[in-house]
């Protein structure tokens, strides 16, 4: 059987080599090692409105990338807005005005067409409620 491995693109130095810490298996028959990858860069910094800031943004874009690759693009667009009304994202929705007022544009234009569903014009609505311009 082959181990898995990663590979990481970075000049093998002592000070590499520490970043990486043994993690022990939770499975005593399993043979082989475990790593944790340490010492990379936080992206997320000081004044962002919610914790994670990063994942949340990535997972938004991934949605809106999956959302335009896909035959249910109403089911995809309703999938993104229950994840945008969950309220710890609340905090992202009132700080960022630029943010806010794309979304909103959105939700105008999801309310107009008519292939979107009454769910999703609802979702949208609710957005428009919550976080005004």
């Amino acid at each position: 059987m082959q181990k898995p491995t990663l590979e990481i693109d970075t000049e093998w130095s002592a000070a590499a080599v520490r970043r990486w810490r043994a993690i022990p298996p939770d499975d005593e028959d399993w043979n082989g090692s475990f790593f944790e990858v340490v010492g990379f860069p936080v992206l997320e910094k000081p004044g962002d409105a919610i914790p994670a800031q990063s994942v949340f943004v990535a997972s938004v874009n991934a949605q809106l990338i999956f959302a335009e690759h896909t035959e249910d693009q109403v089911g995809a667009m309703r999938r993104l807005f229950e994840f945008l009304l969950q309220p710890e994202y609340a905090a992202y929705h009132r700080q960022y005005e630029r943010w806010r007022l794309t979304v909103r544009a959105k939700c105008d234009e999801l309310c107009a067409d008519p292939r979107s569903s009454r769910r999703l014009r609802a979702l949208c609505r609710r957005f428009q409620r919550l976080y005004p311009a």
